[in-house]
């Protein structure tokens, strides 16, 4: 234990001594050291993983660590190992995860939407391009000029919503 193990659980090197390492560890993650203890001094050493290490506080922060069994004539005396204060890390995991899935549940709010609109401006866009197809075949060339022209811009202006309709499908 060093000073750095201090700053992190607020246990002193000495107080930390005097108490079984595992009592430090998280009642559920104690089997994780049990386990390395036990492999043996041959058993896939070094160690990795993540463990819940109890501070002089109360509360617990996330450690990620890699040991190393120290072996003297085959038989583990001891661990060499490296702790680091992962929690931050975790909590922004599940804040990034949390996030993620809020976007994902907007962007199908957004498809939905975009799809309802989308089909909902279809039905009046037929019904003009109908009529004006219907004023176009009754008035022939007895139109005059000027609403010859004006059936013309509402009939552009329909296929103009026409493409702007498909553009927001493939946008969903």
């Amino acid at each position: 234990l060093n000073p750095a193990f201090e700053t992190m659980t607020g246990w002193s090197c000495t107080e930390s001594t005097e108490k079984s390492l595992c009592s430090l560890i998280h009642p559920d993650d104690r089997p994780l050291i049990h386990e390395m203890v036990h492999a043996g001094p041959g058993a896939g050493a070094p160690h990795y993983g993540e463990l819940r290490i109890r501070t002089k506080q109360g509360g617990y922060f996330i450690g990620a660590f890699v040991t190393t069994p120290l072996v003297s004539s085959g038989v583990v005396t001891g661990e060499l190992g490296i702790v680091r204060d992962i929690t931050e890390e975790r909590r922004n995991i599940i804040l990034l995860k949390d996030k993620g899935d809020e976007l994902l549940e907007k962007n199908q709010e957004l498809e939905s939407f975009c799809y309802s609109v989308s089909h909902d401006l279809r039905a009046p866009l037929r019904i003009i391009n109908g009529y004006t197809e219907i004023i176009n075949r009754q008035s022939g060339s007895t139109m005059p000029s000027e609403s010859r022209q004006a059936i013309e811009r509402i009939k552009v202006a329909g296929k103009r919503m026409d493409r702007i309709i498909d553009d927001l499908l493939r946008l969903s």
